[in-house]
């Protein structure tokens, strides 16, 4: 069963500025799972990419409707690389904070090449699908969280996607259905991505502030410029928590 997504292949860096975005490079590592690409564009030719899987079973269909499939498809492509690998969102918006006022896109760089490993891309597609169809209250959560992810992939400002990724953080950390906060969140966080318990309590303070629009002029010295090196965190942060709860491997370029 042949299946095909159309998906942006332009992403905004998370380590850009906000008037900053990114061109992304990227190779598909095939080997024997097939999976192409071709742009639909023939003007802005990097703009929109026709993905297609040739193998739907993949994404779990026919076992999921297309809604769902389309989910653990853009999400199991999202998990290959710390960047973003697509989006719907224009590019000249992607990377604000939603303060009011969009200025011009005035740089623009090209990434390193992201290695796109098919095989592993399959495997988070696999335990992507399990969640779809797990019952009791851990398939809830981890729906809600997966859901969160995807409207992160669909957030035009980078304030809602940090918050969007976060609360898919959240919900996969605690999937046990129990309600951490602070501290206890904190430690149960970095059992299950092996980060410092100090730097996840960072990140949580930031999206703490950033829940707060009229707070976000008045961050501390050095928090606000750290926004989109911070956004790069919490995207590993998230795509670390939901490998370990769903037990599929990172890819191996994941960080280049």
């Amino acid at each position: 069963m042949k299946v095909s997504y159309k998906l942006q292949a332009y992403m905004a860096d998370n380590d850009a500025h906000d008037t900053g975005s990114t061109r992304m490079k990227l190779r598909l590592v095939k080997t024997r799972h097939r999976l192409s690409r071709r742009a639909t564009n023939t003007t802005a030719r990097q703009s929109t990419n026709l993905w297609t899987l040739h193998d739907g079973t993949i994404v779990g269909l026919p076992d999921l409707d297309q809604r769902h499939a389309a989910r653990v498809f853009a999400i199991a492509l999202s998990v290959q690389s710390w960047r973003f690998l697509h989006s719907p969102v224009i590019i000249s918006t992607v990377s604000e904070l939603d303060l009011g006022r969009i200025p011009p896109l005035t740089t623009q760089m090209t990434s390193p090449r992201v290695l796109l490993d098919v095989d592993r891309f399959a495997a988070a597609a696999e335990g992507l699908t399990s969640v779809w169809t797990m019952d009791g209250p851990r398939g809830e959560i981890l729906r809600e969280a997966l859901n969160s992810y995807w409207d992160a992939l669909h957030s035009v400002h980078r304030r809602a996607r940090i918050l969007n990724l976060w609360a898919a953080f959240e919900k996969a950390v605690n999937d046990d259905g129990e309600r951490r906060t602070g501290r206890n969140f904190d430690r149960h966080a970095s059992e299950a991505t092996t980060w410092e318990k100090t730097e996840i309590h960072r990140l949580r303070d930031l999206t703490r502030w950033l829940k707060h629009p009229d707070v976000i002029a008045e961050l501390p010295d050095g928090v606000r410029e750290n926004i989109p090196v911070d956004a790069g965190r919490i995207k590993r942060l998230t795509d670390l928590a939901l490998a370990d709860r769903l037990e599929f491997d990172l890819s191996a370029a994941y960080d280049e």
